[in-house]
């Protein structure tokens, strides 16, 4: 019984092999085709190719991310969909061979997989995401503006923290800029010789829309935005607060101390790991600053790690269910489970500035659901 069940093993797991690495090699093609249509921009603009395929490499592990369960979530169901339309499954089930006993080698690999995913998403996309930003830099990114990306807390300004959720251009949308403002018990408190460390005092103004204007004579980044409001600390010591609605607003922020070099890039969130992004939670924790983004992003790459054992628990019964052989329908099935899977971590993510929500849990969700859905099949199926 024991080498019957090595033979059935090596057989599902030498198609399945298969399956994966082919698949996995059209997907990566597929998610690259965009880089490679703009690549032909950049060499247009001057870039040698040794630029351009150094950037290619460091944007592989991105695609590896996603394109990884994907394949495996292909291949469990091609291989499982062969096997049962080809009545093999039934066989070895007249043999008394259960599915537990077919399927855990598919679970074992399920396991390591996400274990090998979730080294790509806490530690080398981060290094590579920000390697590839900084080489862009390094290929003439010139301009200061550059510094305020979408998606990130972006700290290099003095005395400022801004947060832009979207931006076309010089065009910002839904902004959030925490400015810090001395505190006068500080002051005196350093005047009579107190050793206390300075405290800060935030200053949070908010904007739905807003643009971007440069003056490189001056240096100076004008942040002209547009309905908004004000909520600054006054009072003896700063203990109240007071709010004001705003039609118009500048932000001037003093751009002549910063040098635009690869190494004084800040970070996004997704060149973090989970160690520096915990770093971040704790340095904003007492500043009034909203961290469920970084906690959100600590969840995302932990929960989607774990994609690759989800979907080895729902393939295998969904791959039986189809009961045809053809690779377009297991292939078909694979592109609009992962569609719906991924569309929970898009709407979580699209909520990560929204604690009232828990887009933390939101992360999670499709992992519940689908292993509930995975195991209630299963059991069907046995």
């Amino acid at each position: 019984m024991i080498c019957e069940m090595k033979i059935i093993h090596a057989y599902i797991l030498r198609g399945l092999f298969v399956n994966f690495f082919v698949g996995l090699g059209v997907f990566v093609a597929v998610l690259t085709m965009g880089f490679m249509i703009k690549s032909a921009d950049l060499f247009a603009q001057g870039f040698s190719l040794k630029d351009i395929g150094a950037l290619f490499l460091l944007l592989i592990p991105y695609s590896l991310s996603y394109c990884i369960p994907i394949a495996f979530l292909s291949a469990i169901l091609l291989i499982f969909g062969r096997l049962s339309q080809d009545n093999e499954l039934l066989a070895m089930k007249a043999s008394g061979i259960s599915i537990y006993q077919i399927c855990y080698p598919i679970w074992f690999l399920g396991a390591f997989l996400t274990l090998i995913c979730f080294k790509i998403n806490n530690e080398t996309i981060p290094y590579s995401h920000y390697a590839a930003r900084q080489k862009m830099v390094q290929m003439g990114l010139k301009n200061p503006t550059a510094y305020l990306e979408p998606g990130s807390f972006v700290e290099i300004f003095p005395n400022h923290i801004i947060y832009i959720r979207e931006r076309h251009g010089d065009l910002l949308k839904k902004i959030v800029i925490y400015q810090t403002i001395p505190d006068p018990q500080d002051e005196t408190s350093q005047l009579s010789g107190s050793n206390e460390s300075a405290k800060e005092q935030v200053k949070t103004i908010t904007a739905k829309e807003g643009k971007i204007l440069y003056d490189p004579n001056a240096s100076i980044i004008s942040l002209e935005l547009k309905e908004g409001s004000i909520q600054e600390p006054t009072g003896e010591y700063f203990k109240e607060f007071y709010n004001v609605q705003f039609g118009s607003y500048t932000v001037k922020l003093d751009v002549s101390k910063l040098f635009q070099t690869a190494k004084t890039l800040h970070k996004k969130h997704k060149d973090m790991t989970i160690s520096e992004i915990k770093g971040k939670i704790q340095q904003f924790q007492g500043q009034g600053i909203n961290i469920t983004p970084f906690i959100t992003e600590i969840q995302r790459k932990i929960a989607i790690s774990f994609s690759c054992l989800v979907f080895a628990l729902i393939g295998i019964p969904l791959g039986i269910r189809a009961h045809r052989s053809e690779k377009t329908v297991g292939v078909g099935l694979g592109l609009l489970l992962f569609f719906l899977y991924y569309l929970f971590i898009i709407f979580g993510k699209a909520l990560d500035e929204k604690p009232q929500f828990h887009p933390e849990l939101l992360m999670w969700l499709p992992n519940v659901l689908l292993v509930a859905i995975g195991i209630y099949l299963l059991v069907r199926n046995k």
